[in-house]
């Protein structure tokens, strides 16, 4: 069963990661202290499928953490494709709805030459969604669909 493994927030856009066991997730900014999720509500969270972000390292010949991509949650066993546009997702007591595909920005190649277009293709750079319920997370929070897409 897919889980969290992960959690973080920057409070600016270039400001340091800040690592967390817990969170707080609202409908109004995201994640607690977290600047992106007061832009804009639709994808105010953002999931990164950690499986997926192991092979694009693997086949960089890299080991770049995934904070470095400025993701919110990290999530175990759970991939993203074009089939995860509108489904809703349950972690912990928060709900989230897949809204859209984060696409890689420019920083990426800051990062290491090649990660954009390794990110490109496939939703491997996660997906960004709105919270339908507010509430905490934790790491280890199991994860589960709880409508599937209907596209």
């Amino acid at each position: 069963m897919p889980k969290l493994i992960g959690i973080a927030t920057h409070a600016y856009s270039s400001a340091a990661i800040d690592e967390h066991s817990a969170i707080y997730i609202s409908q109004s900014s995201g994640l607690e202290n977290d600047f992106q999720g007061a832009k804009c509500a639709e994808t105010a969270v953002t999931l990164l499928s950690n499986k997926t972000w192991q092979s694009v390292c693997q086949t960089l010949s890299t080991n770049i953490d995934w904070t470095e991509l400025r993701a919110n949650l990290l999530i175990d066993r759970m991939d993203f494709s074009t089939a995860s546009l509108g489904e809703m997702i349950e972690i912990g007591e928060v709900i989230l709805r897949v809204t859209a595909e984060t696409n890689p920005c420019k920083r990426m190649d800051q990062l290491f030459k090649g990660l954009t277009l390794e990110l490109s293709p496939e939703w491997r750079g996660g997906v960004r969604c709105q919270v339908v319920r507010s509430g905490w997370v934790h790491l280890n929070n199991t994860i589960r669909i709880i409508t599937p897409n209907k596209a």
